[in-house]
């Protein structure tokens, strides 16, 4: 019996197990690592030197009798930012701080999702119906691929390439595994639909970005033509 088909993936009912059907038709069984998923992040996450929240002076605010554990500052907010009575200095100084947390955090991401991919393929699932590997192998070797020969690198590019559609297929998986890890379908609903959001803004950017290059090489060549 199906449970889910929200993610464009299956998840499928057999006994006590998690099962998700792939965009591919792959079936692959999930395993419940939730507490290795969180501490991979964990640890990961302390890799990296994160901005420190830049500050804004409050002493206004405190009374003439407080004592020295009455806070002088507060951290900045974009809502303070935002609002009627920020300065420009903090401004300046919030702008130096979401951008070089933005950037430490695509680097973060990045790290993140390579790691996350290989702790999937290494302890998060088992492959059902995966093909015969002398298949396999003679196929992509057919098609001008690299097949590695450490297992583990071979069998994370059998899982990028014949078992994965689509992005969506890897969130499917990682539902799959918190589905096996007993949280509930109402919060994975509202995590997938996030995620889904996550999704299509990414796309619509880059469509975006790809539309502003395309008009800008455009500009050049008109400019290159009148001159």
């Amino acid at each position: 019996m199906t449970r889910s088909k929200k993610s464009g993936a299956r998840v499928l009912d057999d006994l006590d197990k998690v099962i998700v059907e792939t965009s591919r038709g792959v079936h692959v069984e999930c395993h419940a690592i939730i507490a290795e998923i969180e501490a991979q992040e964990e640890n990961i996450r302390a890799q990296f030197e994160w901005p420190d929240v830049p500050q804004r002076d409050i002493s206004h605010t405190v009374p003439p009798d407080a004592g020295p554990e009455w806070p002088r500052t507060t951290g900045l907010t974009q809502a303070h930012v935002d609002g009627d009575f920020s300065t420009d200095e903090e401004k300046a100084v919030w702008t130096e701080y979401t951008d070089e947390h933005a950037s430490v955090d695509t680097e973060f991401s990045a790290k993140l999702n390579n790691a996350r991919l290989r702790l999937l393929v290494l302890r998060g699932i088992t492959l059902i119906d995966a093909k015969p590997e002398e298949e396999w192998i003679q196929e992509h070797e057919w098609l001008g691929m690299v097949v590695p020969e450490n297992p583990l690198d071979r069998r994370l590019h059998y899982f990028r390439t014949e078992v994965l559609g689509t992005p969506m297929d890897v969130f499917a998986i990682t539902r799959g595994i918190y589905r096996a890890g007993g949280m509930d379908g109402e919060v994975l609903d509202r995590f997938e639909d996030s995620f889904r959001d996550q999704m299509e803004r990414a796309v619509r950017e880059a469509l975006e970005a790809d539309q502003g290059d395309t008009t800008g090489e455009q500009s050049r060549e008109e400019e290159g033509v009148v001159g």
